[in-house]
């Protein structure tokens, strides 16, 4: 809960910016069989 109170500067959000680009996280977590068994309620 404490994360709610968090502010970040502009530094802070550079930083972040710096070290995960934008783009640099694309795609699904897991492969296609892994996300199968986490989508357990699909049909």
């Amino acid at each position: 809960m404490a994360a709610l109170d968090l502010q970040l500067s502009s530094d802070d959000l550079a930083d972040i910016e710096r070290a995960v680009p934008p783009g640099a996280a694309v795609g699904e977590r897991y492969n296609v069989h892994g996300m199968a068994a986490l989508d357990s309620e699909r049909g």
